[in-house]
């Protein structure tokens, strides 16, 4: 069987991204422009906290192969072998779908941000017997939900630090 890698899709990576520098350039502003210390703390407190979610989205990665299914995080690593996969569900909640196995050790949790999300739900379910998949996956290889919003959440982020950049360039606030 050939192996397959799955990472957060660059259309939900790239704009992040963007965002974590667009703060940092927000908080060296606020360095210059000293007006508020409040708009200083909000903002180094807002990059401490989108940094370490930065990191762990370049970091994680989805593998398959022969062998089972292993899920790459920051300092961690976890391989399941296919038979020890007793169930493979499906959550969904708004228009955003979480695939989760389950093994006798616990359970596994792999969000549609992952790119080419279908074919990695068609990977899992083609390796572990049909009995234990639930009817909403087989729903979801049939008829997949597209997520948008997270992108579209993250590129209005930036526009807005955008027009506060400028803003502050400009003298308005």
């Amino acid at each position: 069987m050939d192996t397959h890698y799955y990472k957060i899709k660059l259309s939900f990576a790239i704009p992040f991204g963007l965002a974590v520098c667009l703060l940092l350039v927000l908080l060296v502003m606020s360095f210059f422009y000293r007006r508020a210390t409040a708009e200083t703390v909000v903002l180094a407190v807002l990059l401490c906290a989108a940094l370490p979610v930065l990191f762990e989205i370049s970091y994680r990665l989805v593998t398959t192969d022969a062998v089972g299914v292993t899920i790459r995080k920051f300092l961690r690593s976890r391989t399941i072998p296919w038979e020890t996969i007793s169930q493979v569900g499906l959550v969904v909640v708004r228009r955003k779908s979480y695939l989760l196995l389950t093994t006798r050790k616990g359970f596994y949790i792999l969000s549609n941000s992952y790119g080419d999300f279908i074919r990695l739900v068609r990977d899992i379910t083609d390796h572990v017997p049909p009995d234990r998949v639930d009817a909403e996956v087989r729903q979801q290889l049939e008829d997949p939900l597209i997520n948008r919003g997270d992108v579209f959440s993250i590129w209005l982020a930036v526009i807005l630090m955008l027009g506060l950049i400028v803003m502050k360039l400009f003298g308005v606030i």
